[in-house]
Formats: structure tokens, C-alpha cells, sequence
């Protein structure tokens, strides 16, 4: 099997490889390649990847390695910010259309993890409470919700990529002291979709994917207890914009992704793929009017595409 180093560390040596070179090609892979595979996306997600990008020689071997796999990465290869190349690899990893493989070490250690315990992490409650400012029952009612949220995925189709992506991501009810609050979500979704196509069509690492049949991450870092319903690949502005108007958070997403785009609708229409903004709206006083300017209404007109907002208050 053709592999390429990432990272070598005092215990493990990780090595990078294509889906179909790590499975032979073979449809099935063995339940401790599957284990195996499960070890090098928790690596890969673990990691921050401004820090691997820092290492010079670590980006060579990526741009190296998609190159000699993934010939449509070429404008990435040559043009990309080393961040940018991360990014799409730690995508790529989590999508598994690559594999990151921990095995024996330069050293000579076997690839067993015998490094000391790691300290503790705050678990999502404690994330809630001291992240948000949540009491105990606050936070425990957000779980629940949220909980209650992911179980119903399996049996609600309509409605569900706003659910997922929306709803899930951020509940207004568990924020005290909110007034307002507005965000926009850029979505592809289709049960053919493949997040890493759309990743190097547009060159933005995604915030969020999902591939039909599969299981995906929810915000919480944590991967579903239910399988993807349909494909996914979103942008959101939240973290990005801070605003609580839907326009400056719209025209961030059309200027991040450089829409409109010629011949976007197409491609998307030949994937079976649709095209939205799905857009977070909270209003508890119920006195504010969704702003989506004319411009950006003609922009998704133009792609085929729908505007859908989700008001809450």
C-alpha cells in the first residue's frame, strides 16, 4: 500500500492513505482497520491546525501526498495557504476519503499508545456552564433538548439539515439575557453529496459535513448516534460575523465563497445536489423584520436556490 508520512512522534508514527490504497480495494475493511481508521480521525481532530501548519515540512507531505491522490486538489496543491491544505485534509480525514494510520515508530516502539493518561476534559455540561454561563439545570435541559434533537433524526426527514445545522447548533433558549441574535448557514445538500468535492470546488474548508448513511459530528466534537439521513456540506458565518442582522452575515457567506458562480447551478443540478442559505433568527420581542437583502434574493434565485430563516423567540 503507497502511504506518506505525516507526523512521527517518540510512540507512533502516523501515516497517510488513500480510502481505496489502505483498503486493498476492497469494499470491507476488518474490524481492526476499522478501529484503526476511528484512532486516526480522533488524531487528526484532536490536533489544532494552525500549529500543524506552522510545520513547513508536514504541509510539503500533504500537498505531496493529495497531489499524488487526488489530482482536482491541484489549485490547492500549488496556490493554498498552508492552513488551507490542513484544513482540507482534516476533512478529508473525517470524511475517510483519506485514512490517517498510526504505526510503528522510527524508535522502534510498537504503535501502542503508552503515553501517561491525558488530564481531564470538562465534559458538555461543564463546557455549558462554564463556557456559556449556565446553571447545572440550564445546562442539563439544554442536553436534553439537544438529545431529544439527534434522536429524532432518524425519523424526520423534512426539516432535518435546518434541524442539524440550525437548531441543534445553537438553542436561544438556553442563552440568558439574549435579546437578538442572527446567523446564516451556506448548505449543499443531496443524498450524492461528497463534501470533499464541494471543499476543492470551492476552496473553504467546511464547518460542517455529512455523508448520507454515515455517522457525522455533532457540535459538540462528539460523533452521532444516528446515521446521516442525507449529504451535507455547510459554511456558517456565527463565529465569523458579529452581528445580530441577517445582512452582514449573508454577505460575508457570498464574498467567503465568491457567488454567484458561473455554472454553479449546473454542477450542482448534475450532483442531485440543492443550494440554500438557512438562516438563524431570534427575536424574543417579536419587533424585528428578517433582513435579506434584494441583491442576495436574486443571487440565490439565480443558483436555483431557496432562503429559508428559522425564527425563534
Amino acid at each position: 500500500m503507497t502511504s506518506t508520512e505525516l507526523k512521527t512522534d517518540s510512540l507512533q508514527r502516523w501515516m497517510l492513505y488513500s480510502k481505496d490504497a489502505y483498503g486493498g480495494g476492497r469494499n470491507f475493511l476488518t474490524t481492526e482497520q476499522k478501529q484503526a481508521v476511528e484512532d486516526g480521525k480522533k488524531f487528526s481532530q484532536r490536533a489544532y491546525a494552525d500549529v500543524w501548519a506552522r510545520d513547513a515540512e508536514l504541509v510539503q507531505r500533504v500537498r505531496s501526498f493529495l497531489g499524488s491522490n487526488f489530482h482536482w486538489h491541484q489549485r490547492l496543491i500549488e496556490n493554498g495557504a498552508d492552513l488551507e491544505v490542513v484544513q482540507t485534509l482534516q476533512s478529508m480525514i473525517r470524511g475517510e476519503s483519506v485514512v490517517l494510520i498510526a504505526e510503528q515508530s522510527r524508535t522502534g516502539a510498537a504503535g501502542i499508545d503508552r503515553a501517561p493518561k491525558p488530564k481531564r476534559f470538562p465534559g458538555f455540561r461543564e463546557e455549558l456552564m462554564t463556557g456559556l454561563g449556565m446553571s447545572y439545570e440550564a445546562a442539563t435541559a439544554y442536553m436534553d433538548r439537544y438529545n431529544n434533537m439527534v434522536d429524532r433524526v432518524n425519523a424526520v426527514t423534512a426539516g432535518y439539515l435546518r434541524t442539524v445545522f440550525t437548531t441543534m447548533h445553537h438553542d436561544p433558549s438556553s442563552v440568558p439575557h439574549a435579546d437578538a441574535g442572527a446567523y446564516a448557514s451556506f448548505l449543499i445538500t443531496g443524498d450524492t453529496v461528497m463534501p470533499e468535492f464541494w471543499t476543492e470546488y470551492f476552496q473553504v474548508p467546511p464547518d460542517t459535513t455529512i455523508v448520507k448513511g454515515r455517522s457525522f459530528t455533532l457540535p459538540s466534537g462528539k460523533a452521532s448516534k444516528a446515521l446521516g439521513k442525507t449529504g451535507l456540506w455547510g459554511v456558517s458565518s456565527e463565529l465569523a460575523v458579529q452581528s445580530d442582522l441577517l445582512t452582514p452575515h449573508l454577505r460575508y457567506l457570498t464574498s467567503r465563497l465568491g457567488l454567484p458562480r458561473v455554472g454553479l447551478r449546473e454542477i450542482a443540478q448534475q450532483a442531485g445536489a440543492k443550494v440554500r442559505f438557512s438562516c438563524f433568527w431570534f427575536d424574543p420581542s417579536g419587533n424585528r423584520v428578517p433582513d435579506v437583502p434584494a441583491d442576495i434574493r436574486q443571487i440565490m434565485e439565480s443558483l436555483g436556490g431557496v432562503i429559508e430563516i428559522d425564527e425563534y423567540r
